[in-house]
C-alpha cells in the first residue's frame, strides 16, 4: 500500500485530466476498504476546480475525496458556501460520501477547534456527522465544550 506522500507525487505528476484514471486504479473499490490514504492525498493538492468537479461525480470515491478537498477549503477561511457544501453531502446517500464529510470536519477541527465546535452547534439535528467528526483517535484530549 502506497503513503499519503507517495499518493501525493504521484498526483502531483500527472495532468489533472488524468486523475480519475489513478483513483480508479488506486481506489481500493471495489472492494471492504477504500484508500484513504489516497483521498487524503487529493484532498491535499485538488484544485477549486477539481473539488467542485469531485463532489458532483457520481462515483463514490472521487465524491468522497471532493467532500475531504471541502474540508481542506473550509480549514482556510470561513465560506458559507463551502460550508453549505459540506453540509448537503453529510446527507448524501452514499456512506463514504457521508465519511468524508467527517473526515473534512476533522480538518477544519485540525486548524480551529473553537470553529469546528461553533460549526458542530448549527448542524446539530442535520446529520450525525459532526458529532462524528469529533470522536476518533485523532482528536487531541477532551474537548474543551459540551454540549
Amino acid at each position: 500500500m502506497s503513503s499519503r506522500a507517495d499518493h501525493l507525487a504521484a498526483l502531483q505528476a500527472l495532468a489533472p485530466t488524468e486523475w480519475r484514471g489513478y483513483l480508479a486504479e488506486h481506489s481500493g473499490l471495489p472492494g471492504p476498504r477504500a484508500n484513504l490514504e489516497l483521498a487524503q492525498a487529493v484532498a491535499d493538492a485538488a484544485s477549486a476546480a477539481q473539488i467542485a468537479e469531485f463532489i458532483a461525480a457520481e462515483d463514490e470515491f472521487i465524491a468522497l475525496c471532493g467532500a475531504i478537498g471541502l474540508g481542506r477549503v473550509l480549514a482556510a477561511g470561513d465560506d458559507p458556501q463551502v460550508e453549505a457544501e459540506l453540509r448537503m453531502l453529510a446527507a448524501d446517500p452514499r456512506w463514504r460520501v457521508r465519511e468524508g464529510v467527517a473526515m473534512a470536519l476533522q480538518r477544519v477541527g485540525d486548524a480551529d477547534r473553537e470553529r469546528l465546535w461553533l460549526l458542530a452547534e448549527r448542524w446539530t439535528g442535520a446529520a450525525a456527522t459532526p458529532t462524528s467528526c469529533c470522536c476518533g483517535p485523532w482528536w487531541p484530549g477532551s474537548p474543551s465544550r459540551v454540549w
